[in-house]
């Protein structure tokens, strides 16, 4: 068995010396079990922790990772009762373990017995409260093994058991599904005012965001797209929920792996909503198999959340909680947001919905708010809605007549607000959905910055076209495509 010990992961005053303000550092170890690292190398997220080499070797044999108190850690921790705070030095092995595989959930598994000492059910609470408020990103809860049934081979009823035992009486998909049940429910993270110092901050192995879509969807992000009506906001959120749910590519966008996506719309019918998602799984070539896709839409849903309330939100947690979604599209908040004592001019009306948004985001979900434009181009309503925004993306249309019969939805994509992504991540997008004869579906992408003409002009002069052959085929000016020719001359260089 391959042990790692650490002295101190919890820090505990000995009541003997409290008169002295002394510390005594309680040696509470933590080990490693063998097979914990393989079984976290096979891309687990959540982690065990319980008490006992034995219990957590039973974890792992059974493809869980786990990680042991030594037999009598939880039990010392009880000696010192009411020492214990959520600013107790964590064991290094811990926060080792949680950066290196990159944690999310650590549910602390206790024997059975325990749940009936309260003394040291407190400390094994805020020993989980410990690891809340100092590592980083990660959510944690507490439960213990149910009530052994039975009676033993002298016919005395049996009651105390482990995650060792725990597999032995039971089987183990129940095991393992009531783990994950427990860690569904019962894990959070910190949600309080956590300050630290400069020196600790730059010490911290804090994880960078992983990408969602492209370089600018990231995890635990928040995004606004706004448009006028018409322009194919809804088609364009559409198409990056399932990228996002299949784990494939969306206009240039590179997918980065799929995850769960919740779509709340709040206008369409369910004929156009089902037309608009059949096509965009025809083009994908998708199968339903492969589809982490959710929605509630008004056809299908008798209740739509509202939002600007306080059940409406929590409808939604609950619902990201239960489907493991990383990725909530609110379509739209005009039609999402109904309450009375809603207003979108209004900031104070936006101040609820905004606390809830950054606390989802803390749990580990990006939400992409879609918004109507108002007659100033601009999103409609108060502008402190931006002011929480990781990313702020404007649709505008194309002012042109190039338009043919088989194009649909067709505007530019302009960032113009990126917190986190720079330089060709956000860089303007033509878009322009094209429908052959035969009902297949493309996009068709440019850079709105480059005129076309320049490629047209550069594409004539090639095939030997003069200056006056030029204008007369683009319908303008002999100067204009001296000029064009020239910035295609130059661009070149």
């Amino acid at each position: 068995m391959s042990v790692y010990k650490t002295e101190g992961s919890l820090r505990l005053v000995d009541s003997a010396k409290a008169e002295e303000n002394l510390l005594y550092q309680n040696e509470v170890d933590v080990c490693i079990p063998d097979g914990c690292e393989y079984v976290l190398s096979q891309g687990h997220t959540s982690l065990l922790i319980t008490v006992g080499v034995d219990n957590a070797l039973a974890a792992i044999e059974n493809g869980f990772p786990c990680l042991a108190l030594k037999d009598d850690s939880a039990w010392a921790m009880q000696a010192y009762g009411g020492a214990l705070t959520k600013e107790s030095s964590v064991n290094p092995v811990i926060v080792e373990v949680v950066h290196r595989y990159s944690i999310q959930n650590i549910l602390i598994v206790c024997e059975s017995q325990m749940r009936d000492d309260d003394d040291i059910m407190e400390n094994i609470k805020t020993f989980a409260e410990a690891l809340r408020f100092q590592v980083i990103d990660v959510a944690v809860g507490v439960t213990c093994c149910p009530v052994r049934k039975g009676r033993d081979e002298h016919g005395y009823l049996l009651h105390n058991q482990g995650i060792k035992q725990w597999f032995q009486t039971e089987d183990v998909s129940t095991v393992i599904g009531a783990l994950n049940q427990h860690i569904d429910s019962t894990v959070k993270t910190y949600t309080g005012v956590r300050s630290i110092g400069i020196h600790a901050f730059m010490d911290a192995k804090v994880q960078p965001r992983k990408k969602l879509l492209g370089d600018w969807l990231l995890y635990k992000s928040l995004s606004i797209i706004y448009a006028e009506r018409g322009l194919g906001k809804t088609q364009l959120a559409l198409e990056i929920a399932m990228a996002v749910a299949t784990g494939t590519d969306c206009l240039g966008w590179k997918s980065h792996g799929a995850e769960g996506v919740l779509y709340v719309d709040g206008e369409m019918s369910g004929h156009d909503m089902k037309v608009r998602l059949s096509n965009i799984i025809s083009s994908k070539k998708l199968t339903d198999n492969n589809i982490n896709f959710e929605l509630i839409t008004p056809e299908i849903s008798p209740w739509l959340p509202d939002l600007s309330t306080e059940e409406g939100r929590h409808l939604i947690f609950n619902i990201v909680g239960q489907k493991k979604i990383k990725l909530v599209i609110i379509d739209n908040i005009s039609s999402l947001c109904r309450s009375n004592e809603y207003s979108e001019n209004d900031a104070i009306s936006w101040k609820a919905i905004q606390e809830w948004a950054v606390d989802m985001r803390s749990q580990g979900c990006s939400i992409i708010f879609i918004h109507h434009a108002g007659k100033n181009g601009k999103q409609r309503g108060t502008s402190k809605r931006e002011d929480v925004m990781d990313i702020v993306i404007g649709l505008k249309p194309i002012k042109d007549d190039a338009a043919n019969d088989d194009v649909g939805a067709r505007f530019d994509i302009l960032f113009e607000k990126t917190r986190h992504s720079f330089g060709s991540a956000v860089k303007p997008i033509r878009a322009e959905l094209h429908t052959s004869i035969d009902g297949i579906r493309t996009w068709d992408i440019s850079d709105p910055t480059i005129d076309k003409n320049i490629l047209e002009v550069s594409k004539l002069r090639l095939e030997g076209k003069s200056y006056r052959e030029i204008a007369d085929i683009l319908g303008i000016s002999k100067s204009t495509v001296e000029r064009l020719n020239k910035k295609a001359i130059e661009s070149i260089k």
